[in-house]
């Protein structure tokens, strides 16, 4: 727990549809965790699709200071996991979410008020994400992050919680390009699952 006795939680999603296995690895590194628990985080929650064996091996072999949990897939949705990154005065200190960058995802974890850091899959073929991630990024939505590079973006975030508002509509008024960015993005991925379906 943090020093007065309230957790921070991060929450970890890599989506359902591609498997990203590099923001998986960065959180689970033990130099993200120790930069987690030096920002006061005490959970992280991680869902990681078809990894879930290959995290629960990584997550017995090392220690952490973090209570770590791990799943494979909510088909009821995560709400309550981006919600327990919410603060709730007296219970529980803002925390973050880290995603990847699917449009979906990140819409929904704006719709709830939380911090976002968003992590473009540079595995891909096309630069949608990393576009999508710019533009937010740019607006003020969310953090940008990169699998090489997360420990900088979780401290980004954290330094801009006490000042960034979450209280998002959406679409915001006369957000332009980032609403033509972001419905692109949609179309993509309902595309993606029904091809999978």
């Amino acid at each position: 727990m943090a020093s007065d006795g309230l957790d921070k939680e991060l929450f970890v999603t890599i989506g359902a549809t591609a498997a990203f296995d590099e923001l998986l690895s960065a959180v689970l590194d033990p130099d993200f965790q120790d930069v987690a628990t030096e920002l006061n985080f005490t959970k992280m929650r991680i869902q990681c699709g078809k990894s879930l064996e290959k995290c629960k091996s990584i997550i017995s072999s090392q220690p952490s200071q973090l209570d770590i949990n791990v799943f494979d897939f909510r088909p009821q949705g995560l709400n309550y996991e981006m919600r327990a990154t919410t603060a709730l005065p007296g219970k529980r200190h803002a925390g973050v979410v880290i995603t990847h960058a699917g449009a979906g995802t990140v819409l929904d974890a704006m719709r709830m008020g939380c911090h976002i850091i968003v992590v473009p899959n540079e595995s891909l073929l096309d630069n949608h994400q990393g576009e999508m991630a710019d533009e937010l990024q740019k607006q003020g939505y969310v953090t940008k992050g990169r699998t090489s590079s997360l420990s900088q973006a979780l401290r980004r975030c954290v330094a801009q919680i006490p000042t960034r508002s979450v209280n998002y509509t959406w679409p915001p008024s006369g957000a332009g390009n980032v609403t033509e960015i972001v419905d692109e993005m949609v179309l993509r991925e309902e595309a993606m699952h029904h091809r999978l379906d």
